[in-house]
């Protein structure tokens, strides 16, 4: 922009005061009117709503003298009733009707003929007279005798007992209320108005003509259904824009609402003249200040700022020895000059003291042992050292740009790019923005590739943008080849280390750790990188009070310690069973240069498993024998009863004893699937059942027994099923069993309930030794007892198992 339209807009900024000063004085001089304006507006309202407030006191009057004549509560149709409402009427032109309706809303007289079936009943005041409203104001109506707009009023009719048993009301003339309401004395533009509660115009002065019957809007509807005063600026209904007034004139149930309009632009058309003459005079002195300035800045600016920008022309052409001269314009521009001039003779030396530095910087980098390159802030290379074509043998005006990716090996190509682009973002968006990667560059001398480090970093100006880029690549092929070989022998050792089937640490002298495995720390709870630098004894001291001796004897004649067994059982905690552990541990020493033990290296392998498993084999082996003993007394005991029930049938012995030895092998069989801790009931009742499964119904919840108590039922349930195939359901093809089982309190209850088998006339005439059998295990081993019931459709047994042949739940 140049410097005169510079001045000239400071002029303007410097007059931009004066002139918001003078608006806001005209500015509040017109808010000043505007409440002058209002609150003439409030008055008027005021004075409306005191009218309507009288006409209400009226109506008030006129009902209560209705409701005081003996014809009208005596509350029946009567000519002294209607002569009565007529000579009211007749006092008071401002009403069309005057009625008393009963209960029902149909009419009980009236001072003028009514429409024959004319019901009130649907009307508001109505409504809220028979409510018991004491005075009611209703809302714009259309009489439906009348046929004419009106406002109604309306009392209750009361009997001696303060009884509602009528309506008197009043319907008051709007045309009449236009009257009135133009009869006030209004200022000229103003507009008075008379809404009822749901908004629509009762009366308007000026005539309201067709606005009367319509309903308000926008501000002026809130006003009437909200029913509070307040001031409102804005268009009325003929479009003129006025400052109105609100004020509510209450009754029941919602009252009316009084409004006057002034004219907004009659109440302050003298404001806005003063405005105009302000705005004039203001224009005025801007036009006058901006000539004055204009020929101002021509004599004392424009001419020594001329001779400035010449000089500085010829700087930007590098022309060091042009100078500023003398000014005119006055002092400043002189001292101005003579700066400049000081500056040229600096910038001038510094000049050519740049392009000795330059030079030297130039010899230097092209004997330097390294890659050195310079780039635009684009990050396009434009200039490298002679190193450069000495190694790659590529010319030095083809690599500028991005052709120094020729020289790149394919494999590093999109990382160096990646690289180099991220770093000029980061720059570009304030950062350190520093570029370094590891790459490969072609050797030209033996077309060999060698690995490069290069950095690069931004160059800045005074002001933190990026105008240059300079860098460096070296060259640390030998280094990285021999840090790679390390690496992979550190990874070798540490796969081994880590992966062994053992946990292994090393120790210092101080018993500190220096390295572990995973499965060390596995075996000691604790993370790996927990026990470098911690001491033996803090992080396991019980296992140190242990090893502490065998390790110092280590230490002191350098002897391996091993097939060291420790009990590394950890103590209760919070009522908690122990946890055993048992370590087999091995330590062997490390030696220094001159034979010492420096390290300890040490194995430590959990043999609890194995020990537990030696245990459980120990006390399984007397397990079994116990329960081959218990089985040969139980299979002796059978063979005793079978005998003694069938002395004299060797096959029926046979299939007796069978049958009893096979329902005791099938519930072993369950136990040991669980380790002869128990079984449940179901899997019992699913085994003996068996063989009649399309006719058996085994059903209820999950309940475990005791390892002896599932031996005792399967036999009583095998009883059960033996008798049935004999005697019960089970001997006919249309037979059923229903098999429940549920919890009582803290035993359980079995039913057995046989339908379709041969009819029963009672209990059977003698007990055998199955029945015996049964009674035998339903008692202690069960913890229980068994009720048999003969009925006529077939058995029913109820088996009552006790608490101590159950397993605990979850067990």
């Amino acid at each position: 922009m140049p410097l005169a339209i510079r001045a000239l807009f400071l002029v303007l900024l410097a007059l931009v005061p004066a002139a918001l000063v003078q608006a806001n004085l005209e500015n509040e001089a017109r808010e000043e009117r505007t409440r002058q304006v209002g609150a003439e507006a409030m008055r008027l309202t005021r004075l409306v709503a005191g009218q309507q407030l009288r006409i209400f006191e009226g109506a008030q009057h006129l009902l209560n003298a209705m409701a005081a004549h003996e014809a009208l509560r005596a509350g029946t149709p009567s000519a002294a009733c209607d002569a009565f409402l007529a000579r009211l009427l007749g006092g008071y032109s401002r009403y069309l009707a005057a009625n008393l309706f009963d209960r029902d809303g149909r009419r009980i007289c009236a001072a003028k003929p009514e429409r024959p079936g004319a019901n009130v009943a649907d009307r508001g005041y109505f409504q809220a007279a028979l409510a018991g409203a004491p005075f009611v104001v209703g809302e714009y109506t259309i009489g439906r005798v009348s046929g004419l707009p009106s406002l109604h009023f309306a009392a209750p009719l009361r009997d001696d007992a303060q009884a509602v048993v009528g309506v008197g009301a009043v319907a008051l003339s709007l045309e009449w209320m236009g009257q009135d309401l133009a009869a006030l004395p209004l200022p000229e533009g103003a507009a008075a108005t008379i809404i009822d509660s749901l908004g629509v115009i009762l009366a308007r002065a000026p005539a309201g003509g067709a606005s009367i019957g319509t309903r308000v809007q926008g501000y002026a509807l809130d006003a009437a259904t909200a029913m509070r005063s307040m001031l409102r600026d804005g268009p009325s209904l003929d479009g003129t824009r006025r400052i109105a007034g609100f004020i509510p004139v209450p009754a029941a149930p919602h009252g009316l609402t009084a409004a006057v309009g002034l004219s907004a632009e009659n109440g302050l058309a003298s404001a806005l003249e003063r405005n105009r003459r302000s705005a004039f005079l203001i224009i005025g002195s801007l036009l006058l200040g901006l000539s004055f300035a204009i020929i101002a800045f021509h004599i004392v600016v424009e001419r020594p700022v001329r001779q400035l920008l010449e000089a500085a022309q010829s700087w930007s052409r590098q022309d060091w020895g042009a100078r500023v001269g003398r000014l005119s314009g006055g002092r400043e521009f002189e001292r101005i000059g003579s700066a400049l001039d000081t500056m040229a003779d600096a910038l001038e030396r510094a000049e050519a003291a740049r392009v000795a530095a330059a030079i030297r910087v130039k010899a230097l980098s092209d004997v330097s042992p390294q890659v050195v390159f310079t780039a635009d802030a684009q990050g396009n290379i434009d200039w490298l050292n002679g190193y450069w074509h000495n190694l790659t043998g590529r010319d030095i005006a083809h690599t500028r740009g991005m052709g120094w990716l020729r020289a790149v090996h394919h494999a590093d190509l999109r990382r160096a790019v990646v690289a180099w682009r991220a770093a000029l973002a980061e720059a570009a968006a304030g950062g350190l923005g520093e570029f370094h990667v590891e790459l490969r560059l072609l050797r030209a001398e033996d077309r060999a590739w060698r690995w490069f480090f290069c950095r690069a970093a931004p160059i800045r100006d005074t002001d933190g943008e990026v105008t240059a880029w300079a860098g460096v690549a070296l060259d640390f092929d030998e280094l990285r080849r021999a840090r790679e070989a390390l690496a992979q022998q550190s990874q070798r050792l540490q796969a081994t280390y880590s992966n062994a089937p053992v946990g292994l640490c090393l120790l210092d002298r101080q018993l500190r750790f220096l390295a572990v495995n995973t499965l060390f720390a596995e075996i000691q709870g604790t993370s790996a990188q927990a026990h470098l630098g911690q001491a033996l004894a803090v992080l396991a001291p019980r296992l140190s009070a242990t090893l502490a001796p065998h390790l110092s004897r280590l230490i002191a004649e350098g002897e391996p310690v091993t097939g060291l067994e420790i009990d590394a059982t950890q103590p209760a905690q919070n009522g908690e069973v122990p946890l055993r552990r048992v370590l087999l541990c091995g330590f062997h020493p490390v030696l220094g240069d001159s034979g010492e033990v420096v390290a300890i290296s040490g194995s430590m392998l959990d043999i609890t498993a194995r020990k537990r498993a030696e245990e459980a084999e120990r006390l399984l082996s007397r397990e079994v024998d116990h329960r081959a003993k218990n089985v040969l007394a139980v299979v002796r005991s059978l063979v005793r009863i079978s005998a003694a029930e069938a002395p004299h049938d060797v096959e029926a012995l046979v299939q007796v004893l069978e049958g009893r030895i096979s329902a005791m092998a099938r519930v072993h069989t369950l136990l040991s699937r669980a380790g002869w801790e128990g079984a449940d009931l179901r899997d019992i009742a699913l085994e003996e059942t068996a063989a009649y499964r399309s006719q058996a119904e085994p059903e209820g919840p999950p309940l475990r027994l005791v390892a002896q108590a599932a031996q005792a039922c399967a036999m009583v349930l095998h009883e059960l099923v033996t008798n049935a195939a004999k005697h019960g359901c089970f001997s006919l093809p249309h037979g059923h069993l229903a098999l429940r089982w549920e919890r009582v309190g803290d035993g359980a209850r079995l039913s057995w309930t046989e339908r379709g088998g041969p009819l029963l006339t009672g209990a059977p005439s003698r007990s055998g030794f199955g029945t015996q059998l049964i009674d035998c295990n339903a008692g202690s081993p069960l913890d229980g007892h068994i009720e048999r019931h003969w009925e006529a459709e077939g058995l029913r047994c109820v088996l009552h198992i006790g608490p101590g042949a159950l397993l605990a739940e979850g067990g």
